[in-house]
């Protein structure tokens, strides 16, 4: 009991001298920034011993339930706690899937970064930096965003987020969440939409999947040609082909079909651009359409990588030291809602809108881009200098479009952290 309280008042302590320096009017920033840059200190100065902490989570395994696709992102909030007796560091952190991020908030309201997927926008995982006393909580909130897959991703889904420790009983915590994606249309895709009967599908594919088996990274890019049939009653423009993650492209070789026509939807896959989950996995390409259709077009890949090249050949990851990591995040700069408010009061940039399927767009937008079509778009500027600033709904789209131009040479790139939605949440009047 007495070991208890003292835990407690060391904790509380530690909230009353943050909130102290942060109230502190004139020096409100400079202290918080202060004591952040300290935690991470504390944090690095543990990075080579081992804790007898030890990470508990209050609950895990989330179900979110049901999703609909066109509503939004989701949240699933963790709430966990150092339940050993010594202090414990939360190092470096990354989510299994460009569709979902996470940040950490301690006690006393340090923010971290926000944790992505490795390879989209990090390399080996973002650095937490926050330290748990013995009885200290922090909150883990991962954002999924449903319609990161393309527009009919639909069906269960599984997430997680995981941090590395010092915990020698929890080296590695990880925080998951389950769900369902379900189909939910807005109002302007119920009112423009082609009908179709029971019987006869809109676009029908000589086949739905095909599967490459085990590659091995050292063959390089694989390619399949999926060949389809319009069914329609109608003419039909094809304006997206939008991927499930950015080793994917695909392309079509017509766009403007009459009923009856017919065409090939050609997928690529490149398993050395990141790391790819371990045993056989899928990627979808979905078709999108003006008129929209009721039901959206989709195909997967299937494959395993055998892994005969290592880490060391993947374009998004190094693995040589711990300055690469700075060497390659300098190849595009994320930037928060804050950063580009501040940078929109001079605005000196092109701002791109890569989201499919098209938004309500960020006033002050000048393209809307597709990401799939990012990279050989006729708009973009010839000068691979120019400063460009991408954004989708929640972030991942535009951060595979800011790696596609960064491939084309284009060296000032920037990408908009949380798209639309953390950029509407900032405009949002304080309650």
């Amino acid at each position: 009991m007495v070991a208890y309280f003292k835990t407690y008042i060391n904790k509380m302590n530690k909230q009353v001298l943050f909130l102290g320096a942060c109230l502190s009017g004139v020096l409100l920033l400079s202290s918080c920034s202060a004591t952040i840059q300290s935690e991470a200190a504390l944090a690095a100065s543990m990075q080579n011993t081992l804790s007898s902490g030890e990470v508990t989570i209050e609950h895990n395994n989330i179900d979110l339930g049901d999703i609909p696709i066109m509503e939004g992102t989701v949240d699933a909030t963790f709430i966990f706690t150092n339940t050993g007796p010594e202090a414990l560091a939360l190092f470096k952190g990354e989510t299994s899937c460009m569709c979902t991020n996470a940040v950490v908030t301690s006690d006393n309201g340090i923010v971290s970064p926000t944790l992505v997927m490795s390879g989209h926008g990090s390399i080996g995982g973002v650095s937490v930096d926050q330290v748990l006393q013995p009885g200290e909580s922090a909150t883990l909130t991962a954002t999924f965003d449903p319609l990161a897959h393309g527009p009919d991703a639909l069906g269960t889904i599984k997430r997680d987020v995981t941090i590395k420790t010092n915990s020698k009983a929890t080296p590695t915590v990880s925080f998951s969440f389950l769900g369902n994606v379900v189909k939910a249309l807005d109002n302007t895709m119920k009112s423009e939409t082609i009908s179709q009967t029971n019987t006869t599908e809109p676009f029908t594919f000589s086949e739905s999947t095909h599967d490459f088996g085990l590659i091995k990274q050292s063959g390089g890019k694989v390619k399949h040609d999926f060949a389809f049939t319009y069914n329609g009653q109608t003419p039909i423009t094809i304006t997206g082909v939008p991927t499930s993650c950015a080793c994917t492209s695909a392309s079509v070789n017509v766009t403007t079909l009459q009923p009856g026509d017919q065409g090939i939807l050609a997928v690529t896959f490149n398993p050395n651009l990141h790391e790819e989950p371990k045993g056989r996995f899928y990627k979808s390409v979905s078709l999108l359409t003006e008129p929209n259709l009721t039901s959206i077009p989709e195909v997967k890949i299937w494959t395993e990588i055998d892994l005969d090249l290592g880490e060391s050949a993947y374009e998004l990851k190094d693995s040589h030291d711990e300055d690469s990591e700075d060497k390659h995040a300098a190849t595009y700069t994320s930037i928060t809602p804050q950063k580009f408010i501040e940078m929109n009061q001079k605005k000196d940039f092109l701002l791109i809108d890569t989201h499919i399927p098209e938004q309500e767009r960020i006033p002050g937008t000048d393209l809307f881009i597709p990401y799939t079509d990012i990279a050989t778009h006729s708009k973009l500027p010839t000068d691979k200098n120019a400063k460009i600033v991408l954004y989708c709904r929640s972030g991942g789209m535009s951060r595979a479009a800011a790696y596609q131009l960064v491939e084309q040479g284009y060296t000032n790139v920037f990408d908009l952290s949380g798209g639309k939605n953390e950029y509407d949440k900032l405009l949002l009047p304080s309650k």
